[in-house]
């Protein structure tokens, strides 16, 4: 139910909730969602709130769309829960086949005495304590997915962890549902606003509760907080470093200070501009480009972003040209990236994250008879990293071909 310009009569707000009022610039999604921070309400024409509080444009968003809320920062949802929401929230698989995980939820919800609040914590802590780890590169989970990621792997994202608790709790007979948006977001300091990228996309829950109503609970905050504190990029950025990364994909490069200026002022002007222009006539257009820069016709106007765009494209292009050396990787660092790589076809991957002495100590484990080797160019690559800059560059260059030497006895 598409409510316009409404609070729901199923959202309780005190009267002296703190809230605060914003505006969002949203880009082309063709689809009928929108976004805004927790919990909002439209002060915008053709934008509402559905019943189970998704925001929504009547109309597909095809062109970018500028829209105001305002956000209430406490409030309550459902204090109590129609019987078709219940039965709704509480549904699995009609082939569910994790049954592992359904018998866990019923062991467990006896063991709590039928109480949702008790149940949740032991399904939270579990995760905490347990060996669950945060991973971008999860693999594919193709059938009995809720038990081989809860039992097996234990290895995923925000929306393996989210899922996966969702249904231990409706197994369990508790109301429960994930909820997918997004987390974090980059300030840019030049227009005070904040930028969401496709990157920050999250996914978390709601469980219900009696008296409470719809509990926000975000169980990857549990396993992996560093997420929720740093953000996906910062994850992701640690990730890819571990593991190594394609020279030439600029999303390595989006921190790099010189970057990262030029990034944000370019998403500035395209800030800027839109703030004057979407939803203005030809003639604010106009007033604002011949009051700013003495713009008076089309030839000008062309001729003027024509120049700033190719001082910007020079800027990056001389900036990259200059700096190509220093994004190879040192040839140390090649040397042991085509150790790891010799090891994986020998049946022993590098895992995710795994430092090089804790990967050696697995290799001793399950080929010793290529242990010596294993720990001799470890050692060689790890002493290389603790040394001072000075010796790494004198010195890079030896240590490899002693590496690549030692890797011939490898088989």
């Amino acid at each position: 139910i598409w409510q316009p310009r409404a609070m729901p009569n199923s959202m309780i707000v005190a009267n002296n909730a703190p809230s605060v009022e914003y505006s969002v610039m949203l880009e082309p999604t063709q689809k009928h969602y929108l976004v805004g921070l927790d919990l909002p309400i439209p002060l915008s024409e053709q934008i509402g709130l559905s019943r189970d509080f998704n925001l929504l444009s009547r109309k597909p968003v095809n062109a970018l769309l500028k829209y105001d809320l305002i956000s209430f920062l406490t409030y309550q949802l459902d204090a109590s829960l129609p019987s078709w929401i219940y039965s709704r929230e509480t549904e699995l698989p009609v082939h569910d086949e994790n049954v592992r995980a359904r018998a866990l939820a019923q062991q467990w919800i006896a063991e709590a005495q039928g109480d949702p609040a008790v149940y949740t914590n032991r399904i939270l802590n579990w995760f905490r304590q347990d060996k669950f780890i945060y991973t971008l590169e999860p693999g594919a989970l193709p059938d009995r997915a809720i038990d081989r990621f809860l039992f097996d792997t234990k290895a995923g994202f925000c929306a393996h962890y989210a899922s996966a608790f969702v249904y231990l709790l409706r197994a369990a007979g508790i109301p429960a549902r994930m909820v997918v948006g997004y987390q974090g977001g980059e300030l840019n300091p030049l227009g005070h606003y904040v930028l969401v990228h496709s990157y920050d996309a999250h996914a978390w829950a709601e469980v219900w509760l009696e008296h409470r109503g719809w509990v926000r609970v975000d169980p990857t905050s549990f396993v992996a907080p560093e997420r929720i504190m740093n953000g996906a990029e910062a994850v992701m950025s640690q990730q890819k470093n571990k593991m190594g990364s394609n020279l030439l994909d600029m999303r390595n490069y989006r921190t790099n200070p010189l970057v990262r200026k030029i990034r944000l002022s370019l998403d500035y002007m395209n800030y800027a501009w839109n703030q004057n222009v979407v939803g203005y006539n030809q003639d604010r257009q106009e007033k604002l480009l011949s009051g700013y820069f003495n713009l008076t016709t089309l030839y000008q106007r062309v001729a003027w972003m024509m120049s700033v765009l190719g001082i910007i494209i020079v800027v990056v292009a001389a900036y990259l040209f200059r700096s190509k050396s220093s994004l190879k990787k040192n040839p140390l660092d090649q040397a042991y990236l085509r150790f790891c790589q010799r090891m994986a076809g020998l049946g022993l991957p590098r895992q995710t994250g795994e430092a090089p002495n804790k990967f050696c100590q697995r290799i001793q484990q399950k080929r010793p008879a290529i242990a010596a080797t294993a720990i001799k160019i470890t050692d060689l690559y790890m002493h290389y990293q603790y040394q001072k800059i000075e010796r790494r560059k004198k010195n890079q260059q030896e240590i490899a071909r002693q590496m690549k030497k030692d890797m011939r006895s490898l088989s």
